[in-house]
């Protein structure tokens, strides 16, 4: 939710998750999207510049978004065209490790780029994220050659053990957990990937001992 104060700076505070782009929608048109609370309305600059308040929908923590670096981003692509909207969104996931909402609409109102393209391509492309992602992605196979070696035990024993279901990002942000049709790599099945390591013929009673190789 959107909140003035007298310098005409405002943040964000979020308390509810909303479909993605009623949300983006909602936040370039200055209208409230979540509950207002007096007594954590504060304001936060960071590098003398606006930072969003915003609410992690998965941990109930909040974290903070500086825009400084989205719009730095914007200015070093020069003139902006239709064309610049996928490199800009690529740099923006680098900067922040997915593309914040709250930023998204920055991202609009100083370059004009339209939001509603901006979300089509975001949600289009499988490389782009606008929820927060672990420092680790884990992709378990849900392929036919997987299930019959019993890939769906392996699915359920890292739910168990990271405590999370597919689609997913663990409470400190280590793991983002996914499920995937195929990783080609058959002949190794039941298969995950954590990052760009593969880990062939899992079992359940492994997974522990693969994850405790990530920090």
């Amino acid at each position: 939710m959107h909140f003035p104060f007298g310098d005409g700076t405002k943040h964000v505070i979020i308390r509810k998750k909303p479909n993605i782009l009623e949300k983006l929608l909602q936040i370039i048109a200055g209208e409230p999207i979540g509950e207002y609370n007096p007594s954590i309305s504060k304001q936060y600059m960071l590098s003398g510049e606006l930072c969003y308040r915003r609410q992690n929908m998965q941990s109930n923590k909040e974290v903070f978004l500086d825009k400084t670096t989205a719009l730095k981003i914007c200015e070093s692509m020069g003139r902006i065209t239709s064309d610049s909207l996928i490199p800009i969104l690529q740099q923006i996931q680098d900067a922040y490790g997915y593309l914040p909402a709250e930023i998204l609409s920055e991202v609009s109102k100083h370059t004009g780029l339209n939001a509603n393209q901006m979300y089509g391509v975001a949600t289009f492309y499988e490389q782009f994220h606008l929820e927060p992602r672990g420092r680790h992605t884990i992709k378990c196979c849900r392929g036919t050659a997987c299930h019959v070696r019993g890939g769906r035990e392996i699915i359920s024993a890292l739910e168990r053990e990271l405590e999370v279901e597919e689609g997913q990002t663990t409470e400190d942000m280590r793991f983002t957990f996914e499920t995937v049709a195929c990783l080609g790599t058959c002949f190794l099945a039941p298969v995950i990937m954590i990052n760009n390591d593969y880990y062939g013929n899992v079992k359940p009673g492994k997974i522990k001992s693969i994850l405790d190789r990530y920090e």
